[in-house]
């Protein structure tokens, strides 16, 4: 059975954030973590969650029926660097710029984009702490998700 477009666009998420070369994250996960678990080795750190999924019917008829989703990411990404502001904006905007290289995630969307950056100020020093809100339009035909 051929892998979802879900399944492939949150794959081509984790090798593309692998990719980042400064600060390079040395943890991309898609399973949770316990951050306070971390070695100090293990930071930064991005943990890909699928959150939510939006669809629609395009067409339909007696043959196909087809249908477009948007899948909504949340990047929790941790830095272990001071000073705290300066290494969660580097860390951003490294990511920002390293998803905005393929928009079309390997071609299984239509489009992807970051739409929110969240910084956590309840994170205590040396710790940062911020939530990337990415979406992911594509379509496809009912059946062949």
């Amino acid at each position: 059975m051929a892998q979802s477009k879900r399944e492939l666009i949150a794959k081509n998420l984790e090798f593309t954030l692998k990719q980042i070369d400064d600060p390079k994250p040395i943890l991309v996960t898609r399973e949770p973590i316990q951050v306070a678990e971390l070695s100090d080795k293990q930071f930064p750190a991005v943990v890909i969650k699928t959150v939510s999924e939006e669809k629609q019917d395009i067409t339909m008829s007696a043959t196909t029926n087809r249908r477009t989703g948007t899948i909504t990411y949340e990047l929790d990404c941790y830095t272990r660097k001071l000073p705290v502001d300066t290494s969660i904006n580097e860390f951003a905007e490294s990511i920002e710029q390293k998803l905005s290289e393929d928009r079309t995630r390997d071609g299984n969307c239509k489009l992807a984009q970051m739409t929110l950056i969240e910084v956590d100020t309840e994170t205590v020093t040396p710790y940062g702490q911020f939530t990337m809100t990415y979406e992911a339009l594509y379509d496809y035909l009912k059946g062949d998700v």
